[in-house]
């Protein structure tokens, strides 16, 4: 499955450096899933997007007709100023 942001597919890898050569580098993740309602679960992505700290959400529990798992950029500030905060220590 590939993975999407809005809506177009985008390359991605997972790293314990915040180094790859794709477009969106996957350094944390983090899910709600175990505690939250069925339609309520959220899976982030901690990324670096241009070398730029990005969190991206996805709430999405069916497939689509480009079989992506969509993602988009999180509105919860909070956790973009927090990881923004975390980037710029390293």
């Amino acid at each position: 499955m590939a993975m999407a942001v809005g809506d177009k597919a985008v390359t991605w890898a997972p790293s314990t450096t915040g180094e790859s050569n794709t477009e969106y580098t996957i350094v944390a993740i983090h899910s709600d899933a175990a505690h939250e309602p069925c339609l309520g679960k959220h899976i982030y992505f901690f990324t670096l997007h241009n070398k730029q700290p990005k969190v991206l959400v996805t709430q999405q529990n069916q497939g689509n007709e480009h079989n992506w798992l969509q993602f988009y950029e999180t509105q919860n500030q909070m956790l973009r100023d927090g990881f923004a905060k975390i980037v710029q220590v390293y």
